[in-house]
């Protein structure tokens, strides 16, 4: 708490120091806790398995300076689990959330350099989820454009990867990319309506070998069509390149979704996902049709019991996503929404006896279903109140591929307080 106080005030010093124009400088504080109960959370229950409770804590304090040319800002946050640092002599658990700087070299074209959260359109293939404790944040450079009047923005740019202080090459030790290049281009149409373009390009190294790196490239759509009460999200992507076991890969995603607001308060929603799996005959030969997206979010795509998040907890088999589901706002500070999923593999090839190694038998596509309610209520402005009760109905299949046995009924509970208060804000004037 001193180290955050006397940040706060050497923030507070350059602000002043600064030739008095157009300036703003804030200290904003994100403190959530989140109590859970899981019985059946990510994989499902057995016999053999028994329920847990926890409650995740994440308290954050961001600082930021914004001038005419420059924006600065730095965010430090303590993320753990109730009881998972005893005392002060465990693990700090205290780390860099944000780090950047942001320089415009005239009103349209910029550049942003540091740790920063970076996210594309619905986030399906790169984002920084909220929904996890501790969040996402990239160590990156972009070079930005931004016309808002012609509803043009775009960037590109992209980070390398090292585990130590190295003098010379040596393995990469960490379960993350060894760099990374994206290039971003969106034209929005009228106030509601857009078409993106993504290109992510990530190379993994070889698990112990420093000299091999895989590359792997994912290129698509994003496009948001509205028209009075109906609108429609279309994304589609391929992926080329090659896996992180060396296997080609070829592989594709499409996703579709369709929203229709009932008056001013709620809208109905029907949609679905599809990304390509491998049969086991091309498994066989060393290739893979498997869609991977490590980077981006599931929690609000893909059920909120998080089963199929990166997609390879289902191994090769790639997988289809149905859902509908209703929101509404039924008072002033009342909402509630309840979606519902079916899960299945998008390749059959696991069906047959004999599978690659590591793979079971599998009879049926079926993963299962998974029914999602939620309510909020916004007790102020910085204060949301949140709970929510999630079924997973898998099936023998899913089972199968999480490597369950005697599997049970699923379910998960979770009650969420999130305060986002402004601490503090000056504003310095011509």
């Amino acid at each position: 708490m001193l180290f955050v106080s006397r940040l706060f005030l050497v923030f507070l010093f350059i602000a002043c120091m600064q030739s008095i124009s157009a300036q703003v400088f804030k200290v904003d504080a994100d403190l959530r806790n989140r109590f859970e109960y899981r019985d059946g959370y990510k994989k499902p229950a057995s016999e053999v398995t028994d329920p847990t409770t926890l409650v995740y804590q994440r308290g954050r304090v961001a600082f930021s300076f914004k001038a005419d040319s420059f924006q600065v800002q730095l965010s430090f946050q303590d993320a753990r689990i109730w009881g998972q640092y005893a005392n002060s002599t465990d693990v700090n658990a205290v780390s860099v959330h944000e780090s950047w700087f942001r320089y415009w070299v005239n009103p349209s074209w910029s550049f942003k350099v540091g740790r920063q959260e970076i996210s594309y359109d619905d986030q399906r293939i790169v984002g920084a989820p909220d929904w996890s404790i501790a969040g996402k944040s990239y160590d990156a450079a972009l070079c930005m454009f931004e016309q808002p009047i012609s509803g043009i923005s775009a960037s590109i740019g992209g980070g390398i990867n090292r585990s130590s202080d190295d003098v010379f090459l040596t393995d990469y030790t960490k379960d993350y990319f060894r760099f990374f290049t994206v290039g971003y281009l969106k034209k929005s149409i009228g106030s509601s309506s857009s078409a993106s373009l993504l290109s992510f390009v990530e190379g993994n190294q070889k698990k112990g070998v420093a000299t091999i790196i895989y590359p792997r490239h994912t290129f698509g759509s994003n496009m948001i069509m509205t028209q009075g009460a109906y609108s429609s999200d279309l994304s589609l992507y391929i992926q080329h390149g090659q896996h992180e076991s060396g296997a080609k890969v070829v592989a594709g995603a499409v996703a579709l979704k369709g929203t229709y607001k009932t008056g001013s308060v709620g809208s109905l929603y029907i949609g679905g996902a599809y990304y390509t799996g491998t049969s086991k005959a091309e498994l066989q030969k060393g290739k893979s049709n498997s869609f991977i997206r490590p980077y981006g979010t599931a929690h609000s795509l893909h059920g909120y019991m998080d089963y199929y998040t990166k997609l390879r907890e289902i191994k090769d088999g790639g997988l289809v996503d149905i859902y509908v589901g209703y929101k509404c706002k039924f008072a002033p500070k009342w909402e509630a929404q309840f979606d519902y999923h079916y899960f299945s593999l998008a390749e059959s090839g696991f069906s047959d006896a004999i599978a690659p190694e590591g793979y079971q038998r599998v009879t049926s596509k079926e993963l299962g279903s998974e029914v999602d309610v939620m309510l909020s209520y916004q007790l102020a402005k910085s204060f949301l109140m949140q709970g929510g009760y999630s079924l997973m109905l898998q099936s023998s299949t899913a089972e199968k591929l999480f490597g369950i046995a005697n599997g049970e009924t699923s379910s998960w509970a979770y009650l969420s307080l999130v305060f986002r208060p402004r601490l503090f804000e000056k504003n310095f004037k011509q």
